[in-house]
C-alpha cells in the first residue's frame, strides 16, 4: 500500500530514484529524501544484473512554486511514497537533466528552469494523492502582455533570464504565461528566448564588429560551442560561416 510522505508536498525534500536494467524495463521511486532508501529486487533478478541508477532530489520549495503557478491550493495534493516499474516521462525528464549537469553547454539557467518546472508538474500530476489535472486555459495574451514580454525578453539577451521573470514582468503566473505565450506566438518561451539569442547572434556576427567569443560573452551561452549549437540548430550554418561571410561584406571593395 503507498504511504503518504509527511507533511508532503511542502515542508520536506523529495528524492526520485529512477532505476533502468534494460530499454524495456525500468522503475520508478518517490520517497522523502532524509529516509534511508533500498533497492528491492525482483526475484527473477540476478544480483548482478546491470542498472543504471539515477537519484534526483527535489527540494520542496520548487514544487511549492510549481504548485503555486499552477494555482493548486497547497492543502488539497499530498504526494505519495511509492514504487512504479515504468514512467518513460520522468524517466526522459531525469536524463535531460542529468545532461544539462554533465554538459557545461547545456548549463543554461533557462534550460534547468524549464526542466525542473516540467519535474515538479509531473510529480504533482502523478504521484499525489489526487492526480492534479491542468484546466484548460482560453485564449491568447493580450497584445499588450505579449509586447512587453517580447520587449523584456530581448532586452535582457545578455543576462540570465528565466521564464518566470518575464511572467513577474507581465504579473502572470509562470504556468498561465507560458500556456498563453506559446498559444500567442507558436512556440514555448523557452524555445522563443533561444531563438531569439540565435537571431542577435546571427546579426553581431554578420556586422564584423565581434569574435564568435564575444558575441557568445555577451548573449549569455556557456561557451563558444553552446553558441555553435545554437546557431547550426537554427540556421543550419556555423557562427565561422556568419562571421566569415560578414567579413566579406565589410571588406569588398566598394564601386
Amino acid at each position: 500500500m503507498p504511504r503518504r510522505l509527511p507533511e508532503l508536498p511542502f515542508c520536506v525534500a523529495v528524492r526520485v530514484t529512477v532505476i533502468r536494467r534494460s530499454p524495456a524495463s525500468n522503475s520508478i521511486y518517490l520517497s522523502p529524501i532524509h529516509h534511508p532508501f533500498h533497492v528491492f529486487r525482483r526475484p527473477q533478478e540476478a544480483d548482478d544484473e546491470p542498472a543504471d541508477v539515477l537519484y534526483l532530489a527535489l527540494e520542496s520549495v520548487l514544487v511549492s512554486q510549481a504548485a503555486e503557478d499552477l494555482g493548486i491550493y497547497l492543502d488539497r495534493f499530498e504526494l505519495v511514497e511509492q514504487q512504479r516499474e515504468s514512467d518513460l516521462a520522468l524517466w526522459h525528464i531525469a536524463h535531460a537533466l542529468r545532461a544539462g549537469v554533465q554538459n557545461v553547454n547545456l548549463g543554461d539557467a533557462l534550460y534547468g528552469e524549464f526542466l525542473t518546472a516540467a519535474l515538479a508538474v509531473h510529480l504533482l500530476r502523478e504521484y499525489s494523492e489526487r492526480p492534479w489535472r491542468p484546466p484548460y486555459v482560453r485564449g491568447v495574451l493580450p497584445p499588450e502582455k505579449l509586447r512587453r514580454a517580447v520587449e523584456y525578453i530581448h532586452d535582457q539577451q545578455n543576462a540570465e533570464l528565466s521564464v518566470a521573470a518575464v511572467a513577474r514582468a507581465v504579473h502572470m503566473s509562470r504556468f498561465h504565461f507560458t500556456r498563453l505565450f506559446k498559444k500567442s506566438t507558436g512556440m514555448s518561451p523557452y524555445r522563443y528566448v533561444m531563438e531569439a539569442r540565435a537571431r542577435k547572434a546571427k546579426e553581431l556576427l554578420l556586422s564584423g564588429k565581434f569574435s564568435i567569443a564575444d558575441v557568445a560573452h555577451q548573449l549569455g551561452f556557456s561557451d563558444q560551442s553552446h553558441l555553435n549549437r545554437q546557431i547550426k540548430a537554427f540556421f543550419g550554418v556555423t557562427p565561422k560561416t556568419l562571421l566569415e561571410a560578414g567579413d566579406r561584406k565589410h571588406n569588398s571593395p566598394t564601386e
